[in-house]
């Protein structure tokens, strides 16, 4: 309570006895200038007139008010001094109100008490729109935009009360409906979307955006759609963007919001209504770098495809001089380091990191200095590496040859014949990696996969799981379930094989809410052995099995019922925090936030803790979207450490 922080000068103050109270009022009014005391007692005098038995009299001394508090109000930087000298008078007057008989004249003076109601009515009982529906329903408009706002709090508070209370809204409307137009005319298009939200009605926004507005009202209608309360809300907020687009020929807007909602005939409309062949030819740069596949021509379907991209990617590289390979060496700079004569480092370790060096600095290019060096008194780098090493080393072909499928397919080929199996692993994860995001009508990195998949070989079967994973991934690819779909059911299959395919099927399958694999991944895990839960590989199942539901938000409710019912293995709890963190990535729901801290509260042993470090990672998923949300999770990470 506000009286506990009082100081005794404020408690002198409101402790003075009645009689200095009155002095008071009479010093303040012997203050005023001499224009505020005329204004002043001729207010008082129209009050008095209004309250008088004569109608004319009366009607006379209202047209006198509505002037002076209309004409006051055209300029409003605080409170007008005529509704400041009328603020006493207001019980009296509303009081008299319902003491008129003549109707017109009732409801000329409730449209005059609705606007004092604005500063001078209790609040909370949205007096200003009580009586504006009691008045003329005519003028209303003209009483500014402060007074227009006022009443659109008024009437969500009604909407709302009427909505629980579930009675009709139709003369709620008629009076949004005219609102809302003046509000955009003034350039308070934020305004009128919040009122409309609020009475859930925005998709009549539509009829009132044009080239001048546009950018303001998508804009915040984005903006908005992150404090959405349900999913459903967020993908009506997100189809009025749609069509407003559509409305104003934006057909690259309207691409974008048709990619937030995952919608293929919205996105094949927005190509097909475009005419600008510039405009959808980025457009279906748009597609390829989401890897999303429609009915196109030719010439686009080969930009949408990705099937130029190692083209477009080395062109740039050339024309910014870092075409040439470069050497691990060049990037350590270990010959300015001072180094020690005890310092001894494991040659296999060493060549492990060179090889990955050499991999990320030479992506895309198609050259680096180790792989494919064509000295020929140098011995094959492949030859200097063993088991993971041979892994790393036949995968960084992949990266070298990112997106370039044919230059990738004849550096690649020779390895797949390897009786290595280390080194065919690394192959399979290749083929993915440098096919990753390229569609083709020939699809080559399916054949190849899929004749390693009939290998005995355990290494080639794994990497030609994980390589059809990245290869295909977000693609939704039905026929790789069936592929797929039986190792993961395989109880004798081992975890890794069986975990990673689970993990390439969330990959291909994400955000596809796919019950048939969330259901085999479940039952998986319901039924495998506790020594083989508890192994780290494990954990893949709940990785793949989360993929599905990313973004997807309470979709994944029935799914974390079904875990809790299937599996009793303390991995499900790691699992649902997973499932949680992905399905509501960048949503900034509050209330995930603050389940996700709850775990991270708890106090475990490090082998019992494993779904806390995913909680961790959730919650800077979830808050990632707004800035409000990351400000608060990284002050909640300052406490927790």
């Amino acid at each position: 309570p506000r009286s506990l922080f009082k100081n005794p000068k404020m408690s002198q103050k409101e402790d003075k006895p009645k009689d200095d109270k009155k002095k008071d009022k009479k010093q303040k009014e012997e203050d005023l200038t001499e224009e505020d005391r005329e204004l002043k007692d001729k207010l008082d005098l129209f009050v008095e007139r209004l309250q008088d038995q004569d109608t004319g009299l009366s009607k006379t001394a209202l047209k006198n008010l509505v002037e002076e508090v209309r004409s006051a109000t055209t300029s409003i930087t605080s409170v007008p001094k005529s509704l400041k000298f009328l603020k006493p008078h207001y019980p009296v007057i509303r009081d008299h109100y319902d003491n008129i008989k003549d109707t017109s004249f009732k409801k000329q003076y409730a449209d005059f008490l609705s606007v004092l109601s604005m500063t001078m009515g209790v609040a909370g009982q949205q007096q200003s729109l009580k009586y504006l529906m009691e008045g003329t329903l005519t003028d209303y408009l003209n009483w500014g935009q402060e007074y227009l706002l006022h009443l659109s709090g008024d009437i969500a508070q009604e909407y709302n009360r009427r909505l629980e209370a579930q009675e009709q809204s139709d003369d709620l409307f008629e009076i949004v409906k005219k609102i809302v137009p003046q509000l955009m005319s003034n350039h308070a298009e934020s305004y009128a979307i919040d009122l409309l939200l609020e009475v859930d009605a925005l998709e009549s926004v539509e009829q009132f955006v044009n080239e001048h507005n546009y950018s303001r009202v998508t804009m915040y209608l984005l903006s908005s759609s992150q404090y959405s309360a349900d999913q459903d809300e967020l993908v009506k907020t997100i189809v009025t963007c749609y069509n407003i687009a559509m409305n104003l020929k934006q057909y690259s807007d309207a691409l974008r919001f048709a990619l937030k909602l995952d919608d293929i005939e919205k996105m094949q409309n927005a190509f097909n209504k475009c005419q600008d062949i510039v405009i959808k030819k980025q457009m279906a740069l748009e597609l390829a770098r989401r890897r999303v596949q429609i009915d196109l021509d030719e010439d686009l379907s080969n930009i949408a495809s990705n099937s130029l991209l190692s083209e477009f990617f080395v062109k740039l590289a050339k024309d910014l001089d870092v075409l040439e390979p470069k050497d691990p060496e060049s990037i350590y700079k270990s010959h300015l380091e001072e180094k020690k004569v005890n310092a001894q480092i494991d040659s296999a370790k060493e060549n492990l990191a060179a090889t990955i060096v050499n991999a990320f600095v030479n992506a895309g290019c198609g050259k680096d200095s180790l792989m494919l060096n064509n000295d020929p008194k140098a011995d094959p780098w492949i030859h200097k590496v063993k088991a993971d090493g041979a892994i790393s080393a036949t995968a960084s072909l992949g990266l070298t040859f990112l997106w370039d499928t044919d230059g990738g397919a004849k550096e690649i080929v020779d390895y797949l014949d390897l009786k290595d199996g280390y080194a065919r692993m690394g192959a399979c994860i290749a083929v993915g990696l440098y096919n990753s995001g390229v569609s083709s009508d020939v699809d080559p990195a399916k054949a190849l996969l899929e004749d390693q998949m009939d290998q005995k070989s355990d290494h080639a079967k794994l990497g030609a799981v994980i390589g059809m994973g990245l290869a295909y991934a977000g693609t939704g690819r039905e026929d790789f379930l069936e592929i797929l779909t039986p190792i993961v059911a395989e109880v004798n299959q081992s975890v890794e094989l069986s975990a990673f395919a689970a993990l390439s099927l969330g990959l291909i399958f994400v955000g596809t809410k796919n019950d048939d694999i969330a259901t085999v991944i479940l039952e998986t895990l319901g039924e495998r052995p506790e020594n083989q839960l508890n192994m780290t590989m494990a954990r893949f199942f709940g990785v793949g099995l989360a993929l599905l539901f990313l973004g997807k938000q309470e979709a994944c409710e029935p799914t974390i019922d079904l875990l809790s019912a299937l599996v009793t293995h303390p991995i499900k709890q790691y699992v649902e925090t997973l499932i949680e963190a992905c399905a509501y990535v960048g949503s900034g729901n509050v209330l995930k936030v603050q389940k996700m801290l709850h775990v991270c509260l708890e106090h475990l042993e490090e082998k019992d803790a494993a779904h806390q470090a995913v909680a961790v990672l959730g919650i800077g998923l979830i808050a990632a979207s707004e800035d409000i949300g990351n400000e608060m999770a990284i002050r909640s990470m300052n406490n927790l450490l």
